[in-house]
């Protein structure tokens, strides 16, 4: 059978894939086992939030830092150094009781620190890689759907085998769930060994780095990206709070129905980009994927009952599903001699987007609670200050939407 050149790169679209699931292990399965260190250890809600603080932090930092390497040093190294550092990092979070059963904690923080290295890498290599393969552009649209899709399966998987695993092991053996997902990162340095990469952008063809970052084009897609990155974690990071509090659903329940049917809908949004890139415009499917996330904000924020708001948030993921990898489609046509620095740079603004998002509604729940006013509207609508509260909090993902709209249409125009 004659090679074609999707079949010659199916290696190299395996192993991204598989990296989007290494950067949602990466992510995702510390947090999952939180209840379980907190009363093993006796650590603190401070300690644990360090960890998640430490994890984004470290990661947008990789975003700056390696962006600039990547051209330089190439993307096989990298890619295979990744996945080593993960390997550690994950180790040695395992070990830490192990190793320090009197004081495990600041080896939970190193190895959170290792492993959070590898995604980082992960973020700034795996979309360039994708934009870089020799394919017609319908073709790496459709690919930059199709991998990113890969992140919110590996979240779904992650969640549901992880709380799998501590079910059938028991909380007392969590450090064998970390050692079963070093089968991850092992699978990737294997694809990506003899995985066939092409170049990114010779240093010598680039175009002017200041002439993007000055762009006007630039910083409209760096709004989306933020508002889409924002947009996401909103209620990615909310849903299992307001699904308990708010709708009074069991927190198993909650989870399974709203968290990982947020995290399926929006795997599925991508796929569907992926199958129909070649007959749907990229702006058309952000700014109504954007139209559904504020719909789906306003009705968690209004709409009374339960069944409605649940829905809501699973749609929301669907709404939400292009904004990241669809940006980067929208960067990567209007800007085809850039290198990849520029997708890190996307990524670091993505992060920023997911880091403030929730805090800022955080901040705005903590607000609401404490007004006067809000206990009284609380009263007539027959909600809790604390019900009301999350779901006022909530709104403000409305908000980030229509600024990702007024963008996007700004963005059509040029």
């Amino acid at each position: 059978m004659m090679e074609t050149k999707e079949t010659r790169y199916g290696r190299t679209i395996a192993a991204c894939f598989l990296g989007y699931i290494l950067q949602a292990v990466v992510v995702n399965v510390s947090p999952i086992l939180f209840l379980t260190l907190k009363n093993q250890f006796l650590l603190s809600y401070s300690q644990l939030g360090l960890l998640v603080l430490a994890n984004f932090v470290t990661q947008l930092g990789c975003d700056f830092i390696f962006g600039s390497m990547i051209d330089r040093v190439g993307f096989r190294p990298l890619a295979l150094g990744a996945t080593g550092v993960s390997l550690l990092g994950f180790l040695t979070f395992a070990a830490a009781p192990w190793l320090f059963p009197q004081n495990p904690y600041p080896c939970f923080f190193a190895g959170t620190l290792i492993f959070a290295i590898a995604g980082g890498l992960m973020e700034v290599l795996l979309s360039p890689i994708i934009n870089a393969l020799p394919l017609e552009q319908n073709k790496r649209n459709s690919l930059m759907g199709f991998v990113h899709s890969a992140y919110s399966w590996g979240q779904f998987i992650v969640v549901l085998v992880t709380t799998l695993l501590l079910y059938f092991l028991g909380a007392a053996n969590w450090q064998w769930i970390f050692i079963f997902w070093c089968v991850v990162p092992v699978a990737v340095f294997l694809l990506f060994v003899k995985a066939p990469l092409s170049p990114g952008v010779p240093a010598e063809k680039q175009q002017n780095a200041k002439s993007i970052l000055l762009s006007r084009t630039f910083a409209l897609c760096m709004i989306v990206m933020i508002v889409g990155g924002a947009g996401e974690l909103i209620v990615g990071q909310w849903a299992s709070s307001f699904i308990e509090e708010s709708l009074g659903i069991s927190k198993a329940v909650g989870d399974v129905l709203g968290v990982c049917a947020f995290a399926l809908a929006m795997s599925a949004g991508r796929m569907l980009y992926s199958k129909m890139s070649d007959r749907l415009n990229i702006y058309t499917a952000l700014e109504k994927g954007l139209w559904i996330l504020f719909i789906c904000y306003l009705a968690i924020g209004f709409a009374p009952g339960r069944i409605v708001p649940m829905i809501a948030i699973v749609l929301s993921g669907f709404g939400v599903a292009m904004t990241w990898p669809g940006t980067l489609v929208v960067a990567s046509e209007k800007f085809p001699l850039a290198g990849s620095w520029m997708f890190a740079l996307m990524a670091a603004g993505g992060d920023i987007g997911c880091s403030f998002g929730p805090w800022l509604s955080g901040k705005l729940i903590d607000v609401y609670e404490k007004l006067p006013a809000v206990a009284t509207m609380a009263q007539k609508v027959g909600l809790s200050t604390g019900q009301f509260s999350l779901r006022m909090g909530l709104l403000i993902g409305s908000v980030f939407c229509v600024i990702g709209i007024c963008a996007l249409k700004k963005l059509k125009k040029r």
